[in-house]
């Protein structure tokens, strides 16, 4: 007798075993729709896990980002530390402007005195310069007056 294997592995044989074997066809087809109705969503699926592969792209280059303010995070805590003193740093700055702009001050009407004194000194030297001049008009028109 020739034995067809049962789907269960064991040799069967004849024609009753064939019939059985047949009817299980309608579960098979069924059970064969129930997958293909599963798997119907691996498409879309697939078109997200890609989208999701793209987006995630960007991780490596984040990464080295990461890494980079890892690294200069010791020189900014050490900023931060420095600014702590820089209102008191401000008003130190802020009190010598102050008392920088006062000399300012002080300089800039010692200055305008002196321009005034001079100015003054000017208007009294002024007929001096004429005698002078005169002078040496006379002391050219004497003999041997205009040697250099």
């Amino acid at each position: 007798m020739l034995g067809i294997p049962n789907l269960i592995g064991r040799p069967i044989g004849g024609a009753a075993a064939l019939l059985e074997s047949l009817s299980m066809l309608p579960q098979i087809a069924d059970n064969t729709a129930a997958i293909a109705e599963a798997t119907q969503s691996l498409p879309v699926i697939e078109r997200q896990l890609a989208v999701i592969a793209e987006s995630t792209s960007v991780l490596p280059g984040m990464d080295e980002r990461m890494e980079t303010i890892a690294a200069a995070m010791p020189v900014l805590v050490e900023v931060q530390g420095s600014l702590r003193h820089l209102p008191d740093s401000m008003a130190g700055l802020d009190s010598g402007l102050g008392r920088l702009e006062a000399l300012i001050d002080q300089l800039m009407g010692t200055l305008t005195e002196l321009g005034e004194g001079i100015g003054r000194l000017h208007v009294a030297l002024e007929p001096l310069q004429e005698t002078a001049e005169g002078v040496g008009r006379l002391v050219r028109r004497l003999p041997g007056g205009s040697r250099t």
